[in-house]
């Protein structure tokens, strides 16, 4: 039960308020009274009297147990004292503001219009607007607002919908999970085919519910089903069988309600009959006679055609003309109030009573009547047979396309958890390869760190000439190898999430001079033309990372550019700037377009030209644009070349902020380096690199050994290039070990080979300097430079 008290109208600031506690509480109770519903009108009323002893007569305990009298009540019959528990109830439930049990309620008031032959108001008390917001959640009240809906729909002669809800009334109940409720719509089912003249489909259900009410002790349901069972086989001309049911029914006439008992008397009567027991027969109507209730009408139109078949057994055919008479004249809507099986058995044995005492006239008229009954039966239970198979064949359809659907689920689910693995599998695999290039990384940065250092420290020394020329050379082929190393860096950076963008007002002719001083050389050196086009415009950006942009985009179109030139140029659009760098190289077809941004993926460098670089320059590209929200466009024509466009935002021109550049290296003549490296060529090249600038050089493979240093010597550092993967332990413990044992906040610079996103993001964490090997011997003078400069500006 979902309603909440308050939720329907908030004008009384008196209503009272439950607990969860309070109020699941109440719900247990309650859902125990529904589950007595069917089984016996005395467990019934015990079930709602211990709900009402539970709670205070104000509670919302005490209006439950009042609607559940009221059902009590009409179980017995009683619609006046239904009526007067209605009231009380929906009294208690509008001051509580439940609104599951005010809507709960239509169907008690259904069920008294319903017995008082007012079908119509019936049906449109239960269309009448909910209260509650959402739908009913008990699937017992569910199921007796359909059967009772059903009964209504039968009432008013509408098979198809009367059939319908019956049919949902039957799923509600099984909803349940409580036989007793499945017996009592099987038994109603059954009962309504067997109105229709569909014997056969109500002598199968009827059957079952007897069952079922039987195995489950439920008196109500298994009288119900029990009689609709015997009149089925009665009217399918089985009586010998009928009999047998009727014999069970006598077994136990204590559950036959006292108010209907003459019904059942009657019903006997007929059985016994035509099972050749004449005296039994008329016993039975004297003994509905004796019982009848005189709230009860007795002489029902199957009371008249009974007693008539018994009177022309008993060849009393008079008596038996004159019941048929009286009942036929006794309305004027005798045959719409009276059932076709009901009407064809009165006929007929007025034709009977007829024919006996000579009047064929009457007889002859009265056949006519009993076929035209038996007519309308034989049409309805055509179409109840037709309607069954529909409604079969629309379960059978609805149950297909749930399991097909919940095989497309499962299949999906399937696919989903395929999908799943593989994606783990190819996430490992990438953590796999990012480790693998990461490891390759540092083994190759450390010997061409060592190398480049000894290079720069090596060309000073040498006298121009043959060696010198040798000694540049492999400076150059340096250079070309730290090229492809640091696209590997800007690649790991990306992924660690540790390049940051520092946007700013900047001029765009600024760029594009950086650009021309950069790779004009290099183009007029192959022999192609480097054009610039640039109004005065200026753009919303980070100049180090567009310049990184621009430099890749325009080393990717010299590069597969083999005449012709590429053209750089800035136009505004609106409020945008179009920055877009063409060329007239071999272009891109169309089915490479949407890799071109992958890493790792070139076209057309089958041979690996080193040249080209590694596959990671428009990766990088893609990646920068993405950071600085710069939407990156790119058009081609395979034989023409190709254009990509960066969108960036314009701006008004600025005045440049006054940076104070470092106007020159640091002279680092005097200065104590400390030097700690696990690689004793690195250790030893940067050792050589830092000696050939005049410093006094500590080197050490950890900072243990140098702490055992430092004890032995007078001398302090100044700062200190520390490697961060040494053999036990990181360059980051390592500098915090020797500022604690020097209690003085030592400079130091952080190298290192490793490129793992983890790893840069923990050295960028500590807010260290930082520089990614191989570093050239300018660029390392130039970093310890800085960091002098930073410690000292600190200081002062």
């Amino acid at each position: 039960m979902t309603g909440q008290p308050g939720s329907a109208r908030n004008d009384d600031a008196a209503a009272p308020v439950f607990s969860s506690v309070a109020r699941s509480q109440i719900e247990a109770l309650d859902r125990a009274v529904w589950r007595t519903r069917f089984r016996d009108p005395l467990e019934l009323k015990q079930a709602a009297d211990a709900l009402a002893a539970s709670a205070p007569a104000d509670s919302l305990a005490a209006a439950l147990a009042s609607f559940h009298h009221a059902w009590h009540r009409l179980a017995l019959f009683d619609q006046t004292g239904a009526g007067e528990l209605h009231a009380q109830a929906l009294a208690a439930f509008e001051r509580h503001h439940y609104t599951p049990g005010i809507d709960r309620l239509r169907v008690v008031k259904a069920l008294i219009l319903l017995r008082a032959g007012d079908s119509g108001a019936a049906l449109a008390t239960l269309d009448e607007p909910t209260r509650s917001n959402e739908e009913e959640p008990l699937a017992e009240a569910r199921y007796v607002a359909l059967n009772i809906r059903a009964l209504c729909y039968g009432d008013l002669g509408d098979l198809d919908n009367a059939m319908r809800s019956f049919s949902a009334a039957l799923t509600a109940a099984r909803q349940t999970g409580i036989p007793v409720f499945a017996a009592n719509a099987l038994g109603n089912f059954g009962g309504f085919h067997a109105d229709i003249h569909n014997f056969e489909d109500a002598e199968q259900m009827c059957r079952e519910a007897f069952a079922l009410a039987d195995v489950a002790g439920a008196r109500a349901p298994w009288v119900t089903s029990g009689t609709n069972w015997m009149l089925s086989l009665f009217f399918l001309g089985r009586p010998a069988e009928a009999r047998d049911v009727a014999l069970q029914l006598l077994a136990r006439e204590a559950w036959l309600l006292p108010a209907k008992r003459s019904a059942y008397f009657t019903k006997f009567a007929a059985v016994f009959l035509h099972a050749g027991d004449l005296a039994e027969a008329a016993a039975f109507l004297d003994r509905a006679e004796v019982v009848a209730d005189p709230g009860v009408t007795l002489r029902t139109v199957e009371w008249y055609w009974v007693c008539a078949e018994v009177r022309n057994a008993q060849g009393r055919h008079a008596e038996a003309f004159e019941l048929c008479r009286q009942a036929i004249e006794s309305g004027s809507d005798f045959d719409q109030v009276s059932l076709p099986t009901d009407l064809m058995r009165l006929y007929n044995a007025a034709t009977q009573a007829a024919e006996a005492l000579g009047d064929f006239r009457s007889a002859l008229h009265f056949k006519k009547e009993a076929f035209a009954k038996y007519e309308l039966l034989v049409g309805q239970s055509a179409r109840a047979k037709r309607l069954a198979l529909q409604m079969e064949y629309e379960v059978q359809l609805a149950e297909w396309q749930r399991d097909e659907a919940l095989a497309e689920q499962h299949a999906a689910e399937e696919e989903r958890g395929r999908l799943a693995d593989l994606n783990r599998a190819l996430a490992a695999i990438n953590t796999d390869k990012s480790r693998f290039l990461a490891a390759a990384s540092h083994d190759l940065r450390q010997p061409v760190h060592a190398i480049g250092l000894f290079a720069d420290t090596l060309v000073e020394q040498v006298a121009a000439g043959q060696a010198r020329d040798m000694v540049t050379r492999i400076q150059q082929s340096m250079r070309t190898m730290n090229g492809m190393l640091s696209e590997l860096l800007d690649i790991s950076s990306l992924n660690a999430g540790i390049t940051h963008a520092a946007v700013t007002a900047m001029p765009v002719t600024d760029l594009l001079l950086h650009i021309d001083n950069e790779f004009g050389s290099v183009a007029r050196d192959r022999g192609l033309n480097l054009r610039l086009a640039a109004a005065d415009l200026w753009v919303q950006s980070d100049p180090a990372l567009l310049k990184r942009i621009l430099q890749n985009l325009v080393a990717n179109a010299l590069a597969y550019t083999k005449q012709g030139g590429v053209l750089v140029s800035a136009r505004g659009r609106g409020e945008m700037v179009l920055l877009e760098v063409w060329d007239t190289g071999i272009g891109i077809d169309a089915t490479h377009l949407p890799r071109i941004f992958d890493e790792f993926y070139q076209i057309g460098n089958t041979s690996r030209d080193r040249r080209k670089g590694m596959g990671l320059g428009l990766a990088i590209v893609r990646r920068l644009a993405d950071l600085l929200a710069h939407p990156l466009e790119v058009s081609s024509r395979p034989g023409k070349g190709t254009r990509f466009r960066l969108q960036l935002p314009r701006v008004a021109m600025a005045s440049l902020p006054e940076n104070r550049p470092i106007a020159s290296l640091a002279d680092l003549t005097g200065k104590v380096a400390l030097i700690i490296d696990d690689e004793p060529d690195v250790r030893d090249s940067m050792a050589a690199a830092f000696a050939a600038r005049g410093c006094s050089v500590i080197v050490a493979g950890s900072a243990a050994a140098a702490l055992a240093q430092l004890e032995d010597v007078t001398l302090r550092p100044d700062f200190a290039v520390i490697d961060y993967r040494l053999e036990s332990e990181t360059g980051l413990v390592a500098l915090s070990a020797l500022r604690a044992r020097l209690e003085t906040w030592l400079p130091a610079l952080i190298v290192t080979g490793d490129t793992l996103a983890t790893d840069l993001t923990q050295i960028d964490a500590a807010g260290e300097a930082w520089l990614i090997k191989p570093v050239s011997a300018d660029a390392l003078q130039l970093a310890v430079t800085r960091l002098l400069s930073a410690s000292s500006a600190a200081a002062s």
